[in-house]
C-alpha cells in the first residue's frame, strides 16, 4: 500500500525565524506496527528538516527520527517522501539530495547526490526513478540499484509533480516556462506532448475513471487564479476546467478511498465530487487563523489529514480529521509538516 500526498510553500520562500527547536526522541519508533511518516519541511536555509513518525497503536509522536537513527541531521527542506521497491526516498530539497532509508529501522542506506534542487521521486519500473528539479531544464534519471544519477531527460523547464500512468509520466511545470503538463514517453524518454494549463500545476492524481485530474495554484503576483483541469490520458487532451476562487502556492489535492471525491486544499479545504460542475463556495474545514500546509488522506481509517506550519514561527501541527471535517484529534511536529506517508 503506499498512499503519499505532500504539501509545501512553492517556492521556499520563508525564511529561518525563532523557530523552536524539536525535541530528539531516544527510542524513535516500533517497527512492528503501523507508523505514518511526518515531512517536516523546516525553515529555508536553517537546515532543521526533520523525519517524524506517528505510532498508530500507541498513538505517539517519535521527533527527529532521522537524526536519532543515524547521528547526523537530515538537512534543509524536506521536500517530499516516496517508497519504492521497500526503500524510503526522502528529497532534501535545499540539500540537493536524496536520502535512502531502509523502511523498517529508518537508518540511512545511500545518499543520491549531485542534483540542483530536487522536489519529487517517481519510480518508473527496471529500478529507475525519475527526479523533478525546481531550477533544472531535465528530468534526473535514477539508477535505484547504485543510487546514482544515470543520464537526464531534457524537457527544456522545470518540473514539479509527476503521475505514471501506463507508459507515460505526466510532469507539471510553470515557473521557468509557460504553465503546463509535459506528458513523457518513458519508452523513448522524450516528451511527447505538452498540455496547456492554467498558471503553476501544482498536483496530479488520477481518479476512479482515470481521468488525470490537475491543481493549478494561479498566479498570485499577476493576479490569474487557480484552476482545476481533467486531462484524458487517452488523448491527452484537457477535458474540463474548474476555476478556483484566488490563488495560492500552498495548494494540495488527494482523493477518497474510491477516487470518486477529491478535497482541495487552497485558503481552506473543499470537497467535491468528480462529476462535479463548479468548485464548492462552502469550506468544508476553514483555516480558523491556522496556516494549512500539508494534506493527506488516510484511506485505512478514512480520515484526512492536515499539518499546520504555523507560519514557519515555531514548531508544528497535524491535526486529523473525519471524512465530514470533524476534528478528531491532532499532536505537535517539527518545524513545517508538509507531508504524509501513511505506510
Amino acid at each position: 500500500m503506499k498512499k503519499y500526498l505532500f504539501g509545501g510553500a512553492w517556492l521556499l520562500l520563508t525564511l529561518s525565524s525563532c523557530e523552536k527547536d524539536e525535541p530528539n526522541t531516544p527510542d524513535p519508533v516500533d517497527p512492528g506496527v503501523q507508523n505514518v511518516l511526518i515531512s517536516n519541511e523546516g525553515n529555508f536555509q536553517a537546515g532543521n528538516a526533520s523525519l517524524g513518525v506517528y505510532n498508530l497503536e500507541t498513538e505517539t509522536y517519535a521527533a527527529k527520527v532521522f537524526e536519532a537513527r543515524n547521528g547526523r541531521p537530515l538537512g534543509d527542506v524536506l521536500q517530499s517522501i516516496n517508497k519504492i521497491n521497500n526503500r524510503l526516498y526522502l528529497v532534501v530539497n535545499n540539500s540537493g539530495k536524496i536520502e535512502v532509508l531502509n523502511p523498517e529501522d529508518y537508518s540511512s542506506t545511500a545518499t543520491i547526490s549531485g542534483l540542483s534542487s530536487p522536489r519529487f521521486i517517481l519510480g518508473v519500473g527496471n529500478s529507475l526513478a525519475y527526479v523533478s528539479d525546481l531550477y533544472s531544464d531535465s528530468l534526473a534519471v535514477v539508477d535505484l540499484s547504485t543510487n546514482t544519477i544515470d543520464h537526464y531527460i531534457n524537457i527544456s523547464t522545470n518540473s514539479e509533480r509527476m503521475l505514471k500512468v501506463g507508459n507515460k509520466v505526466y510532469v507539471g511545470h510553470g515557473y521557468k516556462t509557460v504553465s503546463g503538463v509535459s506528458v513523457i514517453d518513458i519508452t523513448t524518454e522524450t516528451v511527447s506532448k505538452v498540455i496547456p494549463t492554467a498558471d503553476y500545476p501544482l498536483a496530479m492524481e488520477q481518479d476512479k475513471d482515470g481521468n488525470v485530474w490537475v491543481l493549478c495554484g494561479g498566479d498570485a503576483f499577476n493576479g490569474t487564479p487557480g484552476a482545476l483541469e481533467v486531462i484524458d490520458p487517452a488523448t491527452d487532451s484537457n477535458i474540463k476546467q474548474l476555476d478556483l476562487n484566488g490563488s495560492s502556492y500552498i495548494n494540495q489535492m488527494v482523493f477518497n478511498e474510491d477516487r470518486d471525491s477529491l478535497y482541495v486544499l487552497t485558503d481552506a479545504v473543499y470537497k467535491m465530487s468528480v462529476s462535479a460542475t463548479g468548485v464548492p463556495s462552502t469550506p468544508l474545514i476553514k483555516d480558523e487563523n491556522r496556516s494549512f500546509n500539508g494534506m493527506g488522506f488516510f484511506s485505512d481509517r478514512q480520515e484526512l489529514w492536515l499539518g499546520d506550519d504555523k507560519a514557519f514561527s515555531q514548531e508544528g501541527e497535524v491535526l486529523i480529521y473525519s471524512r465530514s471535517g470533524k476534528v478528531k484529534s491532532s499532536f505537535g511536529t517539527g518545524v513545517g509538516p508538509n507531508g504524509f506517508y501513511f505506510d
